[in-house]
């Protein structure tokens, strides 16, 4: 696979998901990758994010505690986290 190739990591295919992702690592900087194309929810979402971000920069803190806490409890992904809509797709970026 080219993205192995390519140096990343944990280089993992979800074809069979709503929206196809390609999950991969970079491990130059640990950075964890979610590549999917034509999401355009995902974008909104990420919008969303941002502008809550805008109006109180504390909630950049809360989504990634919130964030860390899933994954910690191993619930990222599932339908049983609805603190924030759909947590795991959105990008990070939203909480910077």
């Amino acid at each position: 696979m080219a993205c192995t190739e390519a140096g990343f990591q944990n280089v993992t295919r979800i074809l069979c998901a709503q929206v196809p992702v390609l999950k991969l690592t970079d491990p130059s900087t640990g950075l964890e990758v979610d590549l999917c194309v034509n999401n355009r929810l995902g974008l909104r979402n990420t919008e969303l994010l941002k502008a809550y971000v805008a109006v109180d920069p504390r909630v950049a803190q809360l989504g990634k505690i919130i964030k860390n806490w899933a994954k910690w409890k191993e619930i990222v992904g599932k339908k049983t986290l609805r603190i924030f809509p759909r947590l795991d797709c959105y990008r990070d970026e939203g909480f910077r």
